[in-house]
């Protein structure tokens, strides 16, 4: 489909493993004629070296960007931290081809004071009980009229409890080795290491060692 946005095909890959498979999430200007950013849920074949399923999802409003994936008592579901809420991914049955909705399952309410303008950047990690954690982030943005006009990002590390649907901690800001356009998008974790994977002015891949409490410490 024509366009002229800026970006084409797919964006802001999000991954996780669910029943042996890479599910992702992602964005995209091409699933309609509405021309903004819609949200897909896909799927890699088993080999990994095709998308075997790819469809869109409906987060409610339009754009839509940053909602990650993940899998909480073998369910697959979806985290939109900007909105404060996680979805629950249904395989609609009776249907000829395979098709998904989303069931909201959790709504996060911050605690007392904190204002929620975080948006997504990491799908979260498991913590401990139903304590999750995610990375977070905030925009600084130029004051100019140039169509791309970001600054700088600040990242946080959010922490949740899925069970009560509260945000119980909020890092400070951080950022991990550029002070600039340096998007955390991935992350794994092994006992209190933390792997955070980002990239460099849209252009540099990159990953970051740390420790979950230096992460709560905002460094």
């Amino acid at each position: 489909m024509p366009t002229v946005n800026l970006f084409c095909g797919l964006e802001d890959l999000r991954i996780c493993m669910w029943n042996e498979r890479l599910w992702f999430t992602a964005t995209t200007t091409h699933a309609s004629n509405n021309m903004t950013n819609e949200m897909l849920l896909g799927r890699f074949s088993s080999d990994c070296k095709k998308v075997e399923f790819v469809q869109v999802v409906d987060v409610g409003t339009l754009p839509a960007k940053n909602v990650c994936p993940f899998v909480e008592d073998g369910r697959l579901m979806l985290l939109d931290l900007y909105k404060s809420c996680i979805y629950r991914c249904c395989l609609t049955p009776d249907t000829e081809k395979e098709t998904w909705t989303l069931e909201r399952a959790q709504t996060l309410e911050w605690h007392a004071g904190e204002p929620n303008f975080y948006r997504g950047s990491t799908s979260p990690v498991h913590l401990h009980g139903s304590t999750w954690g995610c990375v977070g982030h905030d925009i600084i943005f130029n004051d100019n009229t140039q169509l791309v006009t970001r600054l700088s990002y600040l990242h946080h590390w959010i922490e949740f409890d899925i069970a009560r649907g509260a945000v119980t901690f909020v890092s400070s800001p951080f950022w991990v080795a550029h002070w600039g356009v340096e998007y955390v998008s991935g992350i794994s974790k092994t006992g209190d290491k933390v792997t955070l994977y980002l990239g460099i002015n849209d252009k540099d891949a990159a990953a970051c060692e740390t420790t979950l409490s230096d992460l709560r410490c905002g460094k």
